[in-house]
């Protein structure tokens, strides 16, 4: 089972009749691949400092705006951001 675990996109021949290239082999698995935080680079703690500044954002924003479905999809956004932020930093730091 962990062998399979290890598998990578690289060793996909094709998918539905078209053979993946390694530049997009290469990003899907470092799109679908756990990235850890790494703590020689801080990572964990800056990922909790980007939720915290979009907390006390969404609070701002219950705060000023009456509860609505526009309201909704601005924290739901807000949610995206930090979701897209971190992965960012996950995704792509390298030493």
């Amino acid at each position: 089972m962990e062998e399979q675990a290890k598998c990578s996109t690289a060793n996909v021949k094709e998918d539905q009749g078209r053979a993946l290239g390694p530049r997009r082999a290469a990003d899907y698995d470092n799109r679908f691949t756990y990235h850890p935080p790494r703590p020689e680079l801080n990572q964990a703690a800056r990922y909790e400092s980007i939720r915290e500044k979009a907390r006390q954002f969404a609070l701002y924003l219950a705060d000023q705006c009456p509860e609505s479905r526009e309201l909704s999809l601005a924290i739901t956004k807000l949610e995206e951001v930090v979701f897209w932020a971190n992965a960012a930093i996950a995704r792509n730091e390298r030493i």
